[in-house]
């Protein structure tokens, strides 16, 4: 059986994030959602499928029977035993939203029978990518194989030793860790330099780089060959992403590949405590969230230069380089140099994020190259 992981209608509600990739490729936690999925349920082949402009990037389910899990639902041991049990040709149903379809044929529409069930967490928008990041690395650290390797004098754990998995590859220096509200999963190769303090729950990806001093709370994600410096708290920040000097950052989500200048502060609560609205791209009405806490949303491939202020729930797009000595607007749509007005050329942010890409032995796929076209001419049309 192959497992294909889908993105529903919501798909819009997830930007940044979604510009360029389907919800299914998005890494919280130690995987990404079709990885996590192949991984618990001893799965070989996984597919993503999701909308027309995306799909490119993607190989195409094959034929056969094949296993449908939304993109959306917040992973739980209940879910799991549900797919488990689910008869062929029978979707399991919430609230009338699809959570998972089990077909004889690669056809989502295949399915005769139902099932109704209560009780699941589906991620409603971007901000829910941030507030569930601890029920993810928790589900996360039940079904990966804990390393706990003896801890050196210079390292000191509050909490339950029991929560924590180090890889016997990572490097931590003087640190604290806490485990008090959650576990913490550091991942192969990943290094903590001297005087940081972890608290759970909290995921350090392969190769990563926690900075001299670095103060991190969780439930926060950090993904393979980040670089993270300064204060950061509830935030999930996809592989290969910096933000590796001092400034605050907290209630965030980060795309790949975007790089925070040093001092750059980012607001995540307003001064009159009221809710938090945000603007997506492409939407035409906000989203009330019904939050008091969220941060800057930021799509791959985007910078920001040195002492730069955000405002709560400032949205950037994909590819912007956003600079100036005072507050940059809230909504930074795609492609913008310096602020909202001034869209950014093409070839030049191209040539930027291969350089950013060629340091860490990456290099741009072609269709990559077009998923960026697409969304620079939406910008510019």
């Amino acid at each position: 059986m192959q497992l294909i992981v889908f993105d529903d209608s919501s798909l819009n509600l997830f930007r940044p994030l979604t510009l360029t990739r389907s919800l299914g490729q998005a890494t919280i936690g130690k995987y990404t959602v079709l990885e996590r999925y192949l991984h618990v349920l001893n799965l070989k082949e996984g597919f993503i499928s999701t909308t027309e402009s995306l799909q490119k990037l993607y190989e195409t389910p094959k034929d056969g029977e094949s296993l449908w899990i939304n993109s959306r639902v917040v992973p739980t041991e209940q879910f799991i035993e549900q797919i488990n049990n689910l008869p062929t040709k029978t979707a399991l149903i919430q609230n009338e939203q699809i959570l998972a379809v089990k077909t004889s044929h690669a056809q989502f529409n295949s399915w005769e029978y139902t099932i109704s069930v209560e009780g699941h967490v589906l991620l409603n928008n971007i901000t829910d990518v941030f507030r569930f990041a601890g029920d993810f690395i928790a589900f996360d650290f039940a079904h990966h194989t804990v390393t706990r390797p003896s801890l050196a004098s210079y390292q000191l754990l509050f909490g339950d030793f029991e929560r924590l998995s180090i890889s016997s590859s990572a490097k931590l220096l003087n640190c604290t860790l806490n485990t008090t509200d959650g576990p913490i999963i550091i991942d192969s190769g990943a290094e903590i330099q001297e005087g940081v303090h972890l608290r759970g729950p909290l995921y350090i990806g392969k190769n990563a780089q926690v900075k001299m001093g670095a103060r991190i709370s969780g439930p926060t994600s950090i993904g393979e060959e980040c670089r993270i410096g300064g204060e950061v708290v509830n935030c999930v920040i996809l592989p290969f992403s910096n933000k590796g000097h001092d400034g605050f950052l907290g209630n965030a989500v980060l795309g790949s590949w975007v790089n925070l200048g040093a001092d750059t502060n980012g607001s995540n609560l307003k001064n009159n405590y009221s809710e938090i609205s945000i603007q997506l791209e492409f939407e035409e009405h906000n989203i009330q969230t019904g939050l008091l806490f969220c941060g800057p949303l930021i799509g791959d491939h985007s910078k920001t230069g040195i002492n730069t202020m955000l405002n709560t729930a400032t949205y950037i797009g994909v590819a912007s380089n956003v600079f100036g000595s005072d507050f940059p607007e809230k909504y930074i749509p795609s492609f913008s140099w310096k602020d909202s007005l001034t869209p950014h050329q093409f070839e030049k942010a191209i040539q930027t994020a291969e350089r950013m890409m060629a340091r860490r032995g990456k290099k741009m796929s072609e269709v990559e190259k077009e998923v960026l076209k697409h969304i620079y001419l939406s910008r510019v049309s």
